[in-house]
């Protein structure tokens, strides 16, 4: 019944002409990346982002889609992160060598609450990138690069809630927080398998302040790294033992 509902709203949405699909993708690049300095609201991004390709994001102008996708977020968010993406996730962990630490090494610099959201996106971007044998145990990509998001985005203290997010039925991408040094939360939108990163406005509609990122919350980043990276040669000698043990 739902599925047949939305297939008649979608019937009674104006199909997107290429005036619309080319407008939104400026607002989309407008918006886009570390070098951005407004928001818009999640509702903008996602028509914008439907008008770009349909299959990426609910149409917001369909009731049932709208419904659907801001009521099952925490179903979805499971599934992805401890379902097929986060399995996924952990067999490269255990089997493919994917050091999540690692990953999000380069971002430990970034001085801003969006020059960290963006640094996270290309670091997951470029992992994959420079690793192309590596694919998704189950499901596609989107939900592979979501639910390793999550995994690198928690070696960072001011990012206080990572999700992955259903965007449409057949993608998913990321919603992150990251807290600046004054306190203030900023919302981000992440895709890295499409290479888009928006701010999100605040719930009275307006851009939070850039802010920074305080130098406790960098030192506490690199006391984890270089303790991560201890316990990574902690295991290499170990390794190196077993094989020097095992050898005739």
């Amino acid at each position: 019944m739902t599925l047949a509902a939305a297939a008649r709203g979608n019937e009674l949405t104006p199909a997107t002409t290429d005036a619309q699909a080319r407008e939104a993708r400026q607002l989309i690049e407008s918006h886009n990346g570390a070098g951005a300095r407004n928001c818009l609201a999640e509702r903008q991004l996602y028509e914008a982002y439907h008008r770009v390709d349909a299959g990426v994001a609910w149409n917001p102008d369909n009731p049932v889609d709208w419904y659907i996708g801001r009521n099952t977020v925490g179903l979805f968010e499971s599934l992805v992160n401890a379902g097929y993406g986060g399995a996924a996730a952990t067999w490269n962990e255990l089997f493919n060598g994917t050091d999540f630490a690692r990953i999000g090494a380069p971002c430990r610099a970034a001085g801003t609450p969006r020059a960290l959201a963006a640094c996270l996106n290309d670091a997951v971007a470029g992992y994959y990138k420079a690793h192309p044998g590596i694919k998704p145990t189950f499901g596609g990509s989107c939900k592979l690069y979501a639910a390793t998001l999550v995994r690198v985005s928690e070696y960072f203290p001011p990012v206080t809630r990572q999700a992955s997010v259903v965007a449409s039925a057949h993608h998913a991408f990321n919603r992150i927080t990251i807290r600046d040094a004054e306190g203030r939360d900023h919302d981000y939108l992440i895709d890295a398998l499409n290479n888009m990163v928006v701010a999100l406005t605040a719930r009275d509609g307006s851009c939070p302040a850039e802010g920074t990122l305080g130098a406790g919350e960098a030192a506490a980043s690199q006391a984890r790294a270089r303790e991560a990276e201890a316990q990574r040669r902690q295991q290499a000698a170990v390794e190196r033992v077993r094989r020097l043990q095992a050898a005739p």
